[in-house]
Parts: C-alpha cells; sequence; structure tokens
C-alpha cells in the first residue's frame, strides 16, 4: 500500500506556494511544487487594503494549485495565508472571493501559528546531535513580516517547546514600500538594521538571548526565501537548487560577509546575481 498524498498551499504577502508530498517512514518526499511571485500584499503599506490587480494576479495562481492538486489523489490538503490577509482591511473579503472563485478554502492563521509552524518544519535540524545546544532561534523572514521564534529544545523527549515568539512588520515588501529606493543606499541599509535592532530589543530582554548565544547554547535557524537564497550565494550556485540548500550550514562570518557584498551593490547590482 502506497503512501498517503498530502498538499499544502502558503499564502504570503509576496510568494504563493505548493507542495505536494508523499507521507512515509523517512519523512516527506516531494512529488511536486508550484510557486509563482504574486506579490499579494502590493501598495499594501500605505493603503491598508488590498489591491485589485494583487488579487487578480493571486486568484490566478491560486487556479493553478487547485488545477495542479486535481492531478494527484490526495489524502488531504491544507491552504494557509498569512500577514497580507492578517492585516489588510479587506483580507476576510478576498478569502471569501477565493472560495467562491477557486472552491479553495484558505485559513488565515495568526503570527503565533505562522511561528509554531516554521519551527515544526525545522524540528529534524533542532533535534540534530551535532551541537548540544538547548536553544533555536528561528527567524522566517516574509513578504509582510518577519516571524522569530524562541524554543527550548529537549532532545531527550524528542520535541521542542515554543518559549517566546515575536512579529515584526519587516518583511521585504513592507520594508520595500517604507523605505522606497533609500533601501538601496548604505544609509538606508543602515537605518532598517537599526530600526530592526531596536525593534527586537525588548524581546531579546525577556528571553536573554545575547546571553545564551554568548554561552554556545543557540542554533540559530532560517527559512524562507531570504535566507535561502543568501545560502544559494554561499554555494555559487548559478541556478537556485532547493536539494543543496535544505540543511545546510552557513557560518555566521560567512553570511554577514554576505549581506555585507549584497548591502553594498545598487539595485542594478542584485539584479545581476543569478
Amino acid at each position: 500500500m502506497r503512501a498517503p498524498l498530502y498538499a499544502a498551499i502558503d499564502l504570503g504577502t509576496h510568494n504563493c506556494r505548493l507542495l505536494i508530498a508523499r507521507a512515509g517512514e523517512q519523512g516527506l518526499r516531494v512529488i511536486d511544487s508550484f510557486s509563482r511571485a504574486v506579490r499579494l500584499g502590493e501598495g499594501l503599506h500605505h493603503s491598508g487594503q488590498l489591491a485589485e490587480a494583487a488579487m487578480e494576479r493571486t486568484i490566478n495562481a491560486l487556479r493553478t494549485c487547485v488545477t495542479r492538486m486535481g492531478l494527484y489523489d490526495l489524502h488531504s490538503h491544507r491552504a494557509i495565508a498569512t500577514e497580507a490577509c492578517r492585516r489588510a482591511g479587506n483580507g476576510m473579503d478576498f478569502i471569501a472571493r477565493v472560495l467562491h472563485e477557486t472552491g479553495l478554502d484558505i485559513s488565515v492563521i495568526s503570527a503565533r501559528e505562522e511561528a509554531e509552524l516554521a519551527l515544526a518544519a525545522c524540528n529534524s535540524l533542532l533535534q540534530s546531535h551535532h551541537r548540544a545546544t538547548g536553544r533555536g532561534l528561528l527567524f522566517d523572514i516574509g513578504g509582510g513580516s518577519t516571524e522569530i521564534a524562541w524554543a527550548r529544545i529537549d532532545r531527550a523527549a524528542g520535541r521542542h517547546d515554543l518559549s517566546g515568539y515575536v512579529s515584526l512588520p519587516t518583511g521585504i515588501m513592507t520594508v520595500g514600500e517604507r523605505h522606497g529606493a533609500d533601501i538601496f543606499t548604505d544609509r538606508g541599509y543602515r537605518t532598517v538594521v537599526s530600526e530592526i535592532s531596536d525593534m527586537l530589543r525588548g524581546f531579546d530582554d525577556v528571553h536573554c538571548i545575547t546571553r545564551e548565544i554568548a554561552r554556545d547554547n543557540v542554533m540559530l535557524l532560517g527559512t524562507s526565501g531570504t535566507v535561502t537564497t543568501l545560502a544559494s550565494l554561499a554555494q555559487g550556485q548559478d541556478r537556485y537548487e532547493r536539494a543543496g540548500i535544505d540543511g545546510s550550514t552557513l557560518s555566521v562570518p560567512h553570511a554577514l560577509a554576505l549581506v555585507d557584498s549584497c548591502a553594498g551593490r545598487a539595485w542594478t547590482g542584485l539584479r545581476a546575481i543569478p
């Protein structure tokens, strides 16, 4: 008897993603996938609403997802939406429209659940024994927000517990719309770094994260497109290859050097990166 097939749709502020996978004893094996940059949150920072053009783009992508899922005998599927639909004044109206036009029922999840799901997806890495760290710090940079989760790792029990989380309004689209072209200057970059540092200070104080890092007791995990792109650059990939990225390790000095290199490029320079 073949293992069941599952499908998941993640509708973010920037991307719409579909993953179809088969569950087995060794975990999930990806059977099919789809990703499209729909920019659902375009203009949201200024208007507080989802724009008609952005909604049309997204519905077209979701239709493709529904068609793709129809090719398989799925055991079950789940579709979720995150920051753009949480924040937009017409977010729930859009969800109702998607159901009416595509038949797809999408759940808008909370920032906490988003952090919990990201942690769950990284559980095998959290449980790895190559480092006896007792804490995990996960960052998930999205299009509309960045979720940060602070977890206690219990390797003996094979589990982790969420100790705290914070959701920052610093996704790639949100930051880009707030700062405009200035973000591609050295001044703009340093302004954003300063803003985010200020936002994180209270979270750090409550959970003593800096202290734990100084004790070498923290495993740092990054998810989503920004950090995977950084890992791809670190490996010198001419074209993004997921198989070489998932679960890979990037040292902090190497990561910082790559960030500094990207920060020193204008928009045209960044676009030239494969």
